[in-house]
């Protein structure tokens, strides 16, 4: 399921965090974390709570579920909303089960300036839960201090000092065309329950390689129950098909959701 560091040079070695041991019952609603880059902890609240750093992302833990004898362990990273299009972030997020001390690492290279959430799943193969599900406790540990800022690219203005966030963005899109491909959702596989999707990514015109990547994200409901990332790539100035298969069997889902990381 982990994405490949492509932008490993960004990441720096994250210091251990220890969570706060956290019950994550089915019935419950959703945990939600609030993560400040300068705390020491991974902190619960029962709303999202102001960070201290400007630069916060908020981490929001689903009900766990069990598919075959696998645990799932979906987790949703949310840029504040005054900063979804001003930053874009490197992410590496760890996940830990405190039944069996499993540890499992997802790495999520980039998310964009246009990007403001994605869904991750953590998957711990073969977990044996000693009574029910919500015996489980999950703790997070996460580097994202790798922060770039929309204000760096005012070089591409005339007078950045007059422009305003839109204006700033837009140029960025002009001069970065590769970043804003078109995904177009062919397959999603509901029928079956296969959790094998298609799609297509259509570069920009001009643009004459695609290279991307995408948060596939399962819904039942309306409720997100799966989320993967999946990097495409291809030397073409043309529209191409890609297709995603998830390495395990997907709780029941009746949608499926594209999201590009635009990096």
């Amino acid at each position: 399921m982990a994405s490949s560091r492509k932008y490993q040079t960004y990441f720096r070695p994250a210091p251990v965090l220890l969570a706060a041991a956290l019950a994550c019952v089915l019935s419950m609603g959703s945990s939600i974390y609030s993560i400040a880059r300068q705390d020491s902890y991974v902190g619960y609240s029962e709303t999202v709570a102001v960070a201290e750093s400007d630069q916060a992302l908020e981490y929001e833990l689903l009900p766990l579920s069990m598919v075959d004898d696998n645990l799932l362990a979906t987790v949703s990273i949310t840029k504040p909303t005054e900063l979804g299009k001003e930053y874009s972030t490197w992410i590496e997020l760890e996940v830990e089960s405190q039944i069996d001390s499993d540890i499992q690492s997802e790495y999520v290279s980039a998310i964009g300036f246009d990007c403001p959430q994605i869904w991750i799943t953590t998957v711990f193969p073969d977990f044996e839960v000693l009574d029910d599900i919500s015996e489980v406790s999950i703790s997070l540990d996460r580097d994202d201090d790798a922060w770039n800022r929309l204000d760096d690219y005012a070089f591409l203005l005339n007078n950045p000092e007059s422009a305003d966030h839109e204006t700033l963005l837009k140029a960025y899109r002009h001069e970065y065309p590769e970043k804003y491909n078109t995904l177009t959702l062919l397959t999603d596989g509901v029928p079956e329950q296969s959790g094998v999707i298609s799609f297509q990514v259509t570069p920009q015109p001009g643009v004459d390689y695609i290279d991307g990547k995408v948060n596939v994200v399962y819904k039942k409901d309306g409720q997100v129950v799966y989320g993967g990332i999946y990097d495409y790539n291809a030397i073409s100035s043309s529209a191409k098909t890609f297709v995603y298969a998830p390495s395990i069997a997907l709780p029941a889902y009746d949608s499926v959701e594209l999201i590009d990381l635009h990096y």
